[in-house]
């Protein structure tokens, strides 16, 4: 026969046994949630460090100007520790124009000088109609072609003093000074080119 000593040795016994492996489970829940939730902490590491979560990734690329020009065609090029950018738009205005000055920016507002703007006239031409060192100063005619309506005309911006990667896409602010030929009235047109960056050919 058992007595009451022994009886209540075997319960405490009992009792730490159930503690014992209760513990041993809450900590064994514990080390594979740990595993499962560091295994996703790494998983997401590694989308974000590709950039997967990027939406502009898969953004389109596009040049959009206000009602006064069309986009036609752009590309930015890199170049060392700047970029090239070229522009192609149509006058849309039922009058003859001029460029009298241009300006460019980046996403963040901040200002892009470049060391040469050349403005062909029309856009296939070889030879210049217009330049302006750097890009920010007045724009120089030195070529009699006017920007006729519904002409394309080519801006071709070198070496823009802001690095560039190959692969990666920009956005590049474009304001146009402009004014009709022979009248002193400026006007202001705005435009934004968005585009993966090619490699220098």
């Amino acid at each position: 026969m058992i007595n009451s000593k022994q009886l209540q040795k075997n319960l405490k016994n009992i009792s730490k046994l159930r503690i014992n492996s209760k513990a041993q489970a809450a900590v064994e829940y514990l080390i594979n949630y740990s595993w499962a939730f560091l295994t996703l902490l790494i998983f997401i590491g590694v989308l974000m460090y590709f950039d997967v979560f990027n939406a502009e990734r898969y953004a389109t690329q596009y040049c959009i100007f206000d009602a006064n020009f069309f986009c036609n065609d752009y590309s930015i090029e890199a170049d060392t520790d700047k970029f090239n950018m070229r522009v192609l738009l149509q006058n849309n205005m039922n009058k003859e124009v001029v460029i009298n000055q241009t300006m460019l920016r980046d996403e963040n507002g901040q200002e892009i000088i470049c060391a040469d703007l050349k403005i062909y006239c029309r856009f296939n031409e070889i030879v210049t109609s217009a330049t302006a060192t750097p890009s920010n100063v007045k724009v120089v005619t030195t070529k009699p072609e006017k920007w006729i309506p519904t002409r394309l005309c080519k801006l071709d911006f070198q070496e823009c003093d802001m690095q560039v990667f190959s692969g990666t896409k920009e956005r590049i602010s474009i304001r146009l000074n402009f004014s009709g030929v022979n009248n002193t009235q400026t006007h202001l047109s705005q435009g934004v080119v968005f585009a993966s960056v090619q490699s220098k050919t």
